[in-house]
Parts: C-alpha cells; structure tokens; sequence
C-alpha cells in the first residue's frame, strides 16, 4: 500500500497519496514524514524536498538567529555610541597613519628623496575585544604577467570595535573573520555567538567606565 501524507492541515493528517519521504534527521517523524506535492518544500541548497512542516521550522530557526544577530551587532553600535557621547572614547590605538613628503632629489643617483612621518590625524583608535583569526586582504602583483590580484591569507590578530561601533583588525588593513561573514545576510550560530561575545565585552568595558544603556 502506497504511503500517505502524513502532514497536516489546521490539525488534519492530508492522508493523499505521498510522492516521497522527508530526509531530514530532525524530522518530527521517525523516519521521515511522507509527504504530497502539496506539503513539500523544493529549495536548491541542503533543505532540498524537505517535508513542510520540518521547512518551516528551519526558516523560523534561522530568522531567530538572524534577529540575535542584528541585535547585538546594534547593541554594539549604541555601546560604541554612547561611550563616545560620554566622553570614554577608545584610548587603544589599531591602525597608525603615516604620511610620505618629497624632500629633494637626489642628482648623484638621479632619484627623489622622501620621508615618512607619522599622521596624527589618521590614527584610528577603538575598544579591543579579543583575539581572532582574519583572512586579510595582501595586494600582490605578477610582474611577468603586468598584472595584479588580491591574496588572502588567516591571521591571529587583536580585534576590535571602532568608535562607529564596526569591528576591525589591528592596523586596520581590510579583510575578514575567518569562517565568519558579519554584513551580509548569512545564518550561522557562529557569526550569531561571536557578535553576542562582542557585545557582552563592550557592555562590560561600558559599565567600568560608568557608561551604561537600556
């Protein structure tokens, strides 16, 4: 005897016919809740011909993280905020500026001279959070080829969030968390747990410097 759908409808087994078996582990059926054209999900990706009911579940799952997510990530922008507007602005420098001014040129070698000087202007300050894995970003340039590209490669650097309450690598140089992705629309519990850590570790730095937000 063929199997039945064994989703339901405002409380009711469907009971039609079934046109396959639900691959997720979690199903809330043993096995696998048979399902009908009518109470399945086709997705591309890995919730592929999962039953309807174990699909939603997971949307709802993943829209819970991605609210967790954008929670802390404003939570930490309005600490980074809030401890600016009170005066406890960052004191720990990330990124050091430097200038470079032509001074003369050199006739016997035929080249110019510079120097470089420091920039106080472009010194950027921010609150450390810990110590985390980036892949940054290195230009690189093949000389046989007169072309060029960007390497990147995994670091262990200090972290921190800046006074608009982003998150950046000491020295400032662009790149990523490693096996994390913050700005775009990803769902991991990863990228969730680091932001939650984040934010944990800026309202305690907020509340040794008096500063505290609802």
């Amino acid at each position: 005897m063929a199997a039945e759908c064994e989703n339901e409808d405002r409380g009711v087994l469907c009971g039609v016919q079934a046109l396959g078996r639900c691959p997720n582990p979690e199903c809330h059926v043993q096995g696998g809740a048979a399902f009908c054209s009518s109470h399945v999900e086709r997705r591309h990706g890995r919730r592929r011909d999962w039953c309807l009911r174990c699909s939603r579940a997971a949307d709802r799952w993943l829209l819970e993280i991605e609210e967790a997510k954008d929670r802390a990530r404003d939570r930490i922008r309005a600490l980074a905020h809030a401890l600016v507007a009170a005066g406890a602005g960052p004191d720990e420098q990330y990124f050091h500026a430097t200038t470079t001014e032509l001074i003369g040129f050199l006739k016997f070698f035929g080249v110019w001279k510079y120097r470089t000087r420091d920039n106080p202007d472009g010194h950027r300050y921010g609150w450390y959070i810990g110590t985390y894995d980036w892949y940054l970003e290195e230009p690189i340039r093949d000389a046989r080829f007169d072309s060029g590209g960007i390497s990147q490669h995994i670091t262990f650097y200090h972290t921190f969030v800046t006074q608009g309450g982003d998150i950046a690598p000491q020295g400032g140089r662009r790149g990523r968390l490693a096996g994390l992705d913050l700005y775009d629309r990803s769902l991991t519990t990863r990228t969730r747990d680091f932001l939650d850590t984040g934010a944990a570790e800026m309202s305690r730095l907020a509340q040794a410097r008096g500063v505290e937000i609802e």
